[in-house]
């Protein structure tokens, strides 16, 4: 119908419906319309079945679901209390009933990496253990030296 509106108004009258393949018989219209309506309406059962919007942590007393952009946001910020860290970008995930941290972090041109890997861990746990009341594993640390040319970007 929205088709044979668009051209009418650009002035061609002409109607695509015989165009379509139409089933012959009407048990074989009913089966493609029963077929229509079953599809339709799993793409919005999918559509409804949503993962939670957080991270479901498992307690002593059952599981407390936290917020995920507050986890990613307060896991960052954990990362980059250290002085010589520009930033930190984390993939948080959440298995098991825990959660499971990978981070990269960028340091300060002309910093010890080697030095600073069990600083920044041990401060970003820390920092974790009193925000959530546990500590999340840290699966992957990576600490990137920044250039002087690559600074200007990641502040």
């Amino acid at each position: 119908m929205g088709v044979e509106l668009l051209t009418a108004a650009a002035g061609q009258r002409r109607s695509f419906w015989g165009d379509l393949p139409v089933p012959e018989t009407s048990t074989v219209r009913l089966l493609v319309l029963i077929g229509l309506l079953l599809f339709f309406l799993a793409a919005m059962a999918l559509e409804a079945w949503s993962r939670p919007a957080g991270f479901t942590v498992a307690l002593e007393d059952g599981a407390v679901v936290l917020p995920e952009r507050a986890v990613h946001e307060l896991v960052e910020r954990a990362f980059a209390t250290h002085p010589d860290v520009v930033r930190a970008r984390a993939v948080v995930r959440s298995r098991r009933g825990c959660i499971a941290v990978a981070a990269r972090v960028y340091l300060r041109p002309a910093a010890d990496a080697a030095r600073l890997e069990p600083i920044v861990r041990d401060a970003a746990i820390e920092g974790l253990r009193r925000a959530f009341g546990f500590a999340p594993e840290v699966r992957r640390l990576d600490l990137r030296v920044l250039t002087a040319g690559e600074l200007h970007r990641h502040l």
